[in-house]
């Protein structure tokens, strides 16, 4: 009786559970696989059958294995049994708050997106008939290598594994295209050339000829490849003036500068060349002026919802960044629990049509792709892959029908670079600056008195709150950036020695009409309060002063000094410390 064995592998998820049999007889060399995708409760995932495969003489097809595990997405661990081919990765929720909702969590090490693979992208049906795969014999040997086919496209191309890009062209030119040069460049004037053959793509390097030369400029390693030369009249007429040689002046000639990018003294501000494409008779070359070439300080820090990888920071290095969140496939997510608009209005279970009556798409289950349907919505505020942009839900109110929430893009909610610099004669603590953090402010100097505005400041969207606090000195004024000149001191003698009359007096002197309203003592909240005290003003005089009780003079400054002119002075030399 023949020996037999059989092996399980359990792929655990949420999701699938895949067996793989295998049988073995001694009385035959036949090895058979069987793999199937068995459903789970989960309605929403699709059941697969992959077709049965035989191999004979125990051959593989060609397999690689992967670089890694695929990294982790936005909000997700991935825990991994390998990378070697067939290996298994498995996606699980990162955050306790999340709720897992739907999509593949299990995912295989495999040779790219194969020919013979409808996912991500479903492939036209002629793509998925062996017979168009002339140069391989099937669908299955292409593999997910690049191929041309007979049809209207004129490059490679193959199908991507990216949920966004359905296909792409590949780097494969025609072999048409790729002339060999009939020799090397020959040496220029005092240069030895050497070279490496004069095939498409051979590399001819140049060296000074004479010992006692110097190397000063110029181009010393050239490619065999069909460039539009400056000598070149083909695929364009190039104007007279460039087919003088006098305008080459780092060459010599328009044949000594080849197909490479030039700068000329005319009036074009950059390097350029005509090129080989019949649409497009020239274009400017990436070279930057000399004066310009700096290295940048470190690559540009790391964006909301992005994975970045770089090359380095010198001038030239390369910072790519790549998104890191996978939800556009489903359109707008958000799965929290606000149930009240901006407005204050209760929101009403997506169920009901009283009061309203809701828009037909929105009583079909299918639309709540993050709950699964309209009942298990509840009454929360949602967004969906309509035209609005933000989330929202019908209201219980009768006169309103429904009404936006207060729930911010993930995209808007960034950290803050830091707090902000306190403001003048204010201290500032803060317990951080990622968004929600506070920043608190309270007056700096002693003598200083606490009037109105806002103290606690939050960090939204990426920007501080602007404070408003006003700290009214007492021995001097300031210019404070919203309510203008302020000080709340106790003096109420003019520079000449005249006592100040009472704001709310008008004798012996009667006073102007707009120092009679009560809104123009915003430091003190009414000319009662101002007393008979020196005062500065949000009009155009620049001192404190005051009306004076003498028949013969209507008013006089006070001796008050701006706080930038008293430094050192009285309590301004004795700041508050804040507590950090």
């Amino acid at each position: 009786m023949g020996q037999k064995w059989l092996l399980w592998f359990l792929a655990l998820s949420p999701i699938s559970l895949s067996v793989v049999v295998h049988t073995q007889s001694s009385d035959s060399s036949l090895l058979s696989m069987f793999t199937t995708e068995i459903s789970t409760s989960n309605p929403k995932v699709s059941m697969t059958q992959t077709e049965p495969t035989a191999t004979s003489h125990h051959r593989r097809t060609t397999q690689g294995d992967c670089d890694g595990p695929p990294q982790p997405q936005w909000r997700t661990n991935v825990t991994f049994s390998g990378w070697k081919h067939g290996d298994v990765a498995i996606y699980t929720c990162k955050l306790t708050t999340d709720v897992y909702v739907k999509g593949t969590t299990t995912v295989v090490c495999k040779d790219g997106d194969a020919w013979s693979s409808d996912s991500p992208h479903n492939k036209e049906d002629k793509y998925k008939d062996d017979n168009v795969y002339t140069v391989d014999g099937s669908k299955m040997a292409a593999g997910s290598y690049c191929r041309v086919f007979a049809d209207d496209h004129p490059s490679a191309w193959c199908y991507t594994t990216s949920n966004q890009t359905q296909r792409d062209d590949c780097d494969v030119p025609r072999c048409d295209v790729a002339h060999d040069c009939d020799g090397p460049p020959r040496p220029l004037w005092r240069t030895h050339v050497t070279y490496s053959g004069w095939k498409h793509g051979d590399v001819a390097n140049y060296t000074c000829n004479v010992s006692s030369d110097v190397y000063v400029k110029g181009t010393t390693t050239v490619v065999c490849k069909d460039g539009d030369a400056w000598s070149s009249d083909s695929p364009h007429n190039k104007e007279d003036k460039y087919k003088d040689d006098n305008v080459y002046t780092v060459d010599g000639s328009k044949m000594a500068a080849g197909s490479y990018c030039r700068v000329f003294a005319d009036d074009h501000p950059s390097a350029w060349c005509y090129t080989t494409s019949n649409q497009t008779q020239r274009d400017d070359c990436d070279v930057p002026r000399c004066d310009a070439v700096h290295d940048c300080k470190g690559p540009p820090r790391q964006q909301l919802r992005t994975r970045m990888t770089y090359s380095g920071w010198k001038h030239g290095d390369v910072a790519i960044y790549t998104c890191n969140v996978t939800s556009d496939v489903w359109g707008p997510v958000y799965k929290g629990s606000l149930n009240r608009t901006k407005m204050g209005f209760d929101c009403n279970a997506w169920t009901s049509d009283i009061p309203h009556i809701k828009g037909a798409m929105y009583k079909d289950d299918n639309i709540y792709t993050v709950d699964g349907s309209k009942s298990a919505a509840g009454s929360y505020c949602r967004t969906f892959a309509d035209e609005e942009p933000s989330a929202w839900c019908y209201t219980t109110n009768t006169y309103t029908k429904w009404d936006e929430c207060d729930v911010p893009r993930c995209d808007d909610v960034l950290d803050c670079e830091g707090p902000p610099l306190p403001y003048p004669r204010t201290n500032v603590t803060y317990s951080g600056w990622k968004h929600g953090d506070v920043a608190t402010y309270t007056c700096k100097y002693k003598s200083d008195v606490f009037i109105l505005g806002k103290t606690a400041m939050k960090c939204e969207y990426g920007t501080w709150e602007e404070p408003t606090i006003v700290c009214a000195p007492t021995t001097c004024w300031y210019t404070h950036w919203k309510w203008g000149p302020v000080y709340k001191g106790s003096l109420n003698k003019t520079k000449m020695g005249f006592d100040c009359n009472a704001w709310t007096r008008d004798s012996p002197h009667t006073k102007d009409e707009i120092y009679k309203q009560d809104y123009f003592y915003f430091v003190d909240g009414s000319k009662a309060a101002a007393g008979s005290y020196c005062r500065i003003f949000r009009d155009d005089y620049p001192s404190t002063w005051c009306y004076t009780t003498n028949t013969y003079t209507k008013w006089d400054d006070c001796d008050v000094p701006r706080c930038d002119d008293v430094r050192g002075r009285g309590d301004n030399s004795t700041p508050v410390q804040p507590t950090i």
